[in-house]
Order: structure tokens, then sequence, then C-alpha cells
């Protein structure tokens, strides 16, 4: 989770979040080429003494400045693409269904039966402050997980940074978003998209555990 003064990404917990860092980084390492290539081009028109007057068209400029841009994006597109494709080919072992409501969030495990609960900020805890939940949505540890997504009224958007899952809650409308996580532990997040009022008192808690304790988390919910 985020600790005081953190500027970067949480500390990754999926697959998913571990090959978005990555591309993160390829990409800022391209933004700083193209900038360091325009601060140079600029210093270079400004200071140097050495001008053509007489050239007023070049084919082989024109051509340079057209496929540089377009290279530059080509290298930008394939690694993108490629998570994009991971991210949605997967076949998901364990589906849930998150509502959201103003101010919280509903459940609905779809596995043989159904199963649905509500989630609400946790009034008295030992834990972190609003960010505890008085009902924790269970996963299994090291199992692609699918969330659908939806709301009963406003946008609302339900979020995990350490996981790299934010999928938009839109009224009449279902989004997926697959995920998995490498360690067995509690996740935190919360609405990310301004929903009203107390759009802050809409923590996410999620928990991934071992098979034989989710299927005593699904007992528990009958």
């Amino acid at each position: 989770m985020s600790s005081f003064l953190e500027v970067g990404f949480q500390n990754s917990n999926s697959s998913l979040m571990d090959l978005l860092m990555i591309f993160h980084d390829y990409l800022m390492v391209v933004v700083v080429v193209i900038m360091i290539m325009i601060i140079y081009m600029i210093a270079y028109i400004n200071w140097s003494k050495f001008t053509y007057l007489h050239l007023k068209e070049s084919q082989g400029l024109e051509i340079l400045w057209t496929l540089l841009p377009v290279v530059l994006l080509l290298f930008i597109l394939f690694p993108s693409m490629k998570i994009l494709y991971l991210m949605e080919e997967t076949n998901p072992l364990v589906t849930f269904k998150a509502m959201g409501h103003q101010w919280f969030w509903s459940y609905e495990v779809l596995n043989n039966d159904s199963y649905e609960t509500d989630s609400f900020l946790a009034q008295n805890t030992q834990g972190f402050r609003q960010l505890d939940t008085d009902f924790r949505v269970g996963v299994i540890n090291q199992v692609m997980t699918r969330v659908l997504t939806s709301s009963t009224d406003v946008i609302h958007s339900w979020t995990i940074p350490s996981l790299m899952v934010k999928s938009d809650a839109i009224p009449g409308r279902i989004n997926q978003m697959n995920f998995s996580t490498y360690r067995a532990g509690v996740y935190y997040g919360q609405c990310s998209e301004i929903c009203g009022a107390n759009h802050s008192f809409m923590p996410i808690c999620l928990e991934s555990i071992s098979v034989s304790y989710w299927l005593k988390y699904l007992s528990s919910l009958k």
C-alpha cells in the first residue's frame, strides 16, 4: 500500500503490474530521448552561427521528420499491444461481481451458487484508517480471477493500485478485468472516480487466500 510522500508505484503484487511497470520505465526512456533531441535542436538553431539562406525545400528532410515519429510510435505500439493482449486473453477460474453504490460496494461471488453481500467502511478497526471494510472479498492466491464491475447510480471505479487493477463501474454496463496475486495477503484500494459527497469513504479490501480457506470463505457466505 502507499506510504507517506510516495511518488512512484506501489510494490508490485501481480504479473500485470510487473509488465506495466516495465513498460512505464521503457516509455520514460523514449520520452527522455525525444526531449533531449528537441532541446538539442532548439539550442543548435538559436546559437549556431552557420545558416543556409538558400534552403527552401528538401524532400529528404521532410521524409526524415515524417518517418522518425512513425518509428518512435512503433516502438511504443508493439509492447503496449502485447500487454493489452495479455490483459484480455486469460481463462479465469474465479469470478465475482462488484456493484458500486453511493457510497459502498456490494459483492456477488459467482461460483456454482451465487452469494451476495455488502461491504461498508469499517467503523471500529485496528487496521488502516478509512481503508478497512467490514467485509473482505476473498480470492484464491496465484489463481486468475475476473472481476465484473457495474453501478446502480453514478460512475464509480473499482481500483487496487498494488495489483494494477482499475475497472470503471458504469450504470447499465458491465466491465470486466482479470488479475492474479503473487502472494497471500490483504490488498487495499479505493473508489477512484469522484462519485459524490462521501466518495472518499468507499474503500476496497481484497484478501488473497489459499484454496482451503477460500472454500471455508464460501461456506461462511451461505
